[in-house]
């Protein structure tokens, strides 16, 4: 697990560095995958960010509240039922709405359900369509702090305890995450085509490319008339966390004449209504999870 490490840069910027630096990070990616990361990325972004949640992408991590993960979201370092074996979380129906996003290749098909093999064989640009991306039956889970506080083994999860206690950090403090909220949500996926015969012949092709995969692929309306394919997860993934508790700057200042202490760090629970500063985690928490964003080989 990864520490702090003093510095003027904030603890998960350290730790964000330190992860690419060892990995190579998306830029190891295709690029056109590489694009269509970063137009999802940003389209969550600007409507999470007002729940003060960071996007996630993939759908296929059963990321659960109060898992403790490494600042990628990639690394699961303790899991929820072992830290907090009592734990209850609650789902909430989400009274907003994910603006639907829209894309001019089916390829983004591909990228949204994790599909390497139906991202290869169109991001060429030989299925060019109009794909328009929905967002339903959407949930957020949420768990409050007085509920971690009681369903924590202290004997088991000695690293949690200093996070709840909000302790200061030390040089081999591991930094994570600890999940304190997950909005829920499916993907439905309308790609229309130029004319039925194809929208049919690509629903195949779709169908079989996509087994084993947790997709419904059906042809919207009658074969004959049909035009379009519509693709939908078949349970809520998640579409974006907030962290339960964050690193924030509590000490160390520059005393002038060259005199200048070290940073100091310790845990505070996530509120970036209450502390707006706080806000700024999820720009870095974001950039993380794109930095290690890998495909499925499907």
């Amino acid at each position: 697990m990864l520490g702090i490490r003093h510095s003027s840069c904030l603890v998960y910027v350290t730790v964000i560095c330190l992860s690419v630096a060892s990995s190579g990070g998306a830029a190891a990616q295709d690029d056109a995958a590489g694009d269509l990361l970063k137009e999802y990325q940003s389209s969550l972004e600007r409507h999470l960010k007002l729940k003060g949640m960071v996007p996630l992408h993939g759908g296929g991590v059963n990321y659960r509240v109060g898992d403790f993960w490494d600042p990628t979201m990639t690394h699961l370092l303790e899991r929820t039922d072992y830290c907090f074996p009592k734990l209850t979380s609650e789902m909430r129906s989400a009274k907003d709405e994910l603006p639907a996003l829209h894309y001019s290749k089916e390829a983004a098909a591909g990228f949204m359900f994790g599909l390497k093999r139906l991202f290869s064989s169109s991001a060429s640009g030989e299925y060019s369509h109009a794909v328009t991306v929905t967002f339903q039956d959407l949930v957020e889970e949420v768990v409050s702090e007085g509920d971690l506080r009681r369903a924590l083994s202290q004997e088991l999860c000695p690293t949690i305890v200093s996070i709840l206690n909000k302790e200061k950090l030390t040089a081999n403090t591991p930094v994570g995450v600890v999940v304190g909220r997950i909005y829920r949500g499916k993907r439905k996926i309308s790609i229309v085509y130029t004319d039925a015969a194809k929208a049919v012949a690509r629903a195949e092709e779709i169908t079989a490319l996509a087994g084993g995969v947790p997709v419904t692929v059906e042809v919207s309306g009658e074969l004959k008339n049909a035009r379009s394919i519509v693709m939908e997860d078949k349970e809520a993934v998640p579409l974006g966390f907030a962290p339960a508790f964050v690193p924030v700057r509590v000490g160390g200042i520059n005393m002038g004449s060259g005199d200048q202490k070290l940073p100091e760090y310790a845990w505070r629970t996530f509120d970036p209504v209450e502390n707006p500063s706080q806000a700024a985690i999820l720009i870095e928490l974001a950039g993380a999870v794109q930095s290690k964003w890998q495909w499925d080989a499907r």
